[in-house]
């Protein structure tokens, strides 16, 4: 199975310019790469904060019902303070929210690319040649304008998940 970034080569090649092709590809690579990383750790730490309550619990029933296991209840406190860890942690890093956010930002790039790779939407009336003197075309040029504030946008609210604002104090 190919790399997630690898199966849009095809479209980021069509950008000519060299600089805004880099642009594009180190973006995109950013993007999905931190969004498979917070999408690995919200999936372990999302387990452990379902599966340790439970062992817990059922450590504590044990307890209850055999007295032959005198360690069960310092098992069941030591389950209790990991527990408490790892909420701690989903809480504080919020890998949910940011597996979102960067996969959001990969999704819109990806969606930019297409439309220009295509000449769809806003491209379809660009120049997709430079003009004599120019260095870049006017279908590169919106391109990189477009990319850029997609890249800002994305770095953005990845800020404002860090600096933990609630939804209310994003408005």
């Amino acid at each position: 199975m190919c790399k997630e970034r690898n199966q849009y080569d095809f479209m980021i090649e069509t950008i000519k310019n060299d600089t805004l092709r880099k642009r594009v590809e180190l973006g995109l690579k950013y993007y999905i790469s931190q969004a498979n990383t917070n999408k690995k750790w919200w999936e372990v730490t999302s387990v452990l904060s379902i599966m340790l309550p439970a062992f817990g619990s059922f450590l504590s029933y044990v307890a209850t019902q055999c007295s032959d296991y005198e360690c069960l209840p310092s098992a069941v406190m030591g389950i209790s303070f990991v527990t408490t860890v790892v909420n701690g942690i989903i809480t504080f890093f919020k890998y949910g929210e940011r597996k979102t956010s960067y996969r959001n930002s990969a999704e819109t790039l990806k969606n930019e690319v297409m439309c220009y790779a295509c000449r769809g939407e806003r491209y379809k009336n660009c120049k997709y040649e430079p003009e004599q003197g120019e260095k870049i075309s006017q279908a590169e040029r919106l391109l990189s304008e477009q990319v850029e504030s997609i890249l800002k946008n994305g770095y953005n609210k990845i800020s404002v998940i860090e600096k933990g604002k609630s939804a209310d104090e994003r408005c």
